[in-house]
C-alpha cells in the first residue's frame, strides 16, 4: 500500500529533523557515506534554469529533485548531478544542517507540549488505544507523553524507514550539503528549521490525529511504497512520481498543500532572487517539489523561465 508517509522521502520536513533528534538517524555525528559517480540511465530528477521570456540573465542554474533518506549502499550520484554540482558556485537547501545539528533542543520545544495538553489528551480513545497497541515499550511512550501528535506521527514513520535501512546521514542534500562545506561552496538556506516545523504544526487537532492514526494503521508498509518511489526516482519518471503523489494528495490534501505547494510558494521569490546574484547555482530540494501542477518548476514555467527536464 502507497503511504503518504513514505512521502516523506521527497517531501519538504528534512529527515534530519527528526531522524537525528532521538538518534534514529545520529545524521550529527556519524560518518557521511562516500558518494561515487553511477552510469547513466536516461532522464534524471534535475532540470535546468534558463531565462526563457524573463529580462534576466542567468549563468548555469539547475533544480535537483532531492531524497531526504536513503541508503548508504545506494550512496552514488549520475555524472550530470556531480557536473551540476560542480558547476555551482553556490548550492541552495531547503534548511541549513548545521542549524539542526547544532540546537536540537530548540527544535525539540516545537514538537512537544509546553503546556498541560498530552498526546493522549489531545487523541480520541481509539487512536489512542491504536498507539498503546502500535508501540509496545513503556519508556518510549513515558519520552513521547507529550509529543504533539504530527511529530509523533513523524517520528514512528521515519524509525520504520531507518529500521529498514534507510538514514538521513545517506540522503541526498545531507550528502551534497556535506560536500558543499568541505569544498568551500557557498551554501543557503530557503528557510529555518522552526519555519519548517512549524507547517506541521499549523494542521488541526483533527488534521495531527488524522495523520497518525493512518501511520499506525499502515504500520509496515511504508518501506515498500518508500523503495518503489526511489526506484521511480533513479530511473528519473517524473510522470511516475507525480502519478503517486497525485494519489497520495486525494488521500491527504492538506499535507500536500501545506507543506508542498505553500512552501513552493514561499520559496519562489526567493530562489528567483538567488538565479539573478549568481552565475551558477544547484537548488536542492526533496523531488515532490518539483513535479506536479504546483511544483517548483511549473510555477518558475509561469514566471517566464525555461525549464526543461535533463
Amino acid at each position: 500500500m502507497r503511504t503518504a508517509r513514505s512521502i516523506l522521502l521527497f517531501l519538504g520536513l528534512s529527515c534530519s529533523l527528526v531522524g537525528g533528534l532521538f538518534g534514529l538517524a545520529s545524521c550529527g555525528t556519524a560518518q557521511t557515506p562516500s558518494v561515487t559517480t553511477a552510469p547513466e540511465t536516461g532522464r534524471h530528477a534535475l532540470w535546468r534554469v534558463a531565462a526563457g521570456q524573463t529580462p534576466t540573465e542567468l549563468g548555469t542554474a539547475y533544480l535537483l529533485g532531492s531524497i531526504h533518506l536513503g541508503r548508504a549502499e545506494a550512496a552514488s550520484l549520475p555524472e550530470v548531478v556531480e557536473t551540476a554540482f560542480a558547476e555551482a558556485d553556490a548550492v541552495v537547501f531547503e534548511l541549513d544542517l548545521d542549524e539542526v545539528y547544532a540546537d536540537p533542543l530548540g527544535i525539540l520545544e516545537l514538537a512537544f507540549f509546553q503546556d498541560q495538553r498530552t498526546l493522549q489528551s489531545e487523541l480520541s480513545d481509539k487512536t489512542w488505544a491504536l498507539v498503546l497497541e502500535r508501540v509496545n515499550d513503556p519508556s518510549f511512550l513515558l519520552t513521547f507523553a507529550k509529543a504533539k501528535p504530527w511529530f509523533m506521527a513523524l517520528t514512528l514513520s521515519i524509525g520504520e524507514l531507518e529500521s529498514d535501512g534507510y538514514s538521513a546521514q545517506a540522503g541526498l542534500d545531507h550528502v551534497l550539503f556535506q560536500r558543499a562545506k568541505e569544498t568551500g561552496k557557498e551554501r543557503v538556506a530557503l528557510e529555518t528549521a522552526a519555519e519548517q516545523l512549524a507547517f506541521f504544526d499549523s494542521f488541526t487537532r483533527e488534521e495531527q490525529e488524522m495523520f497518525l492514526l493512518q501511520t499506525l494503521q499502515e504500520a509496515g508498509d511504508t518501506t515498500d511504497a518508500a523503495d518503489e518511489m526511489v526506484a521511480l526516482w533513479e530511473a528519473g519518471d517524473t510522470e511516475g512520481l507525480e502519478e503517486m503523489f497525485a494519489d497520495e494528495e486525494k488521500r491527504f490534501p492538506v499535507l500536500f498543500d501545506k507543506l508542498l505547494e505553500e512552501r513552493n510558494r514561499n520559496w519562489l521569490p526567493r530562489i528567483e532572487e538567488l538565479l539573478r546574484e549568481h552565475g551558477s547555482l544547484l537548488v536542492v530540494v526533496g523531488a515532490a517539489h518539483l513535479v506536479g501542477d504546483g511544483s517548483l518548476v511549473e510555477l518558475l514555467r509561469q514566471a517566464g523561465y525555461r525549464v526543461g527536464q535533463m
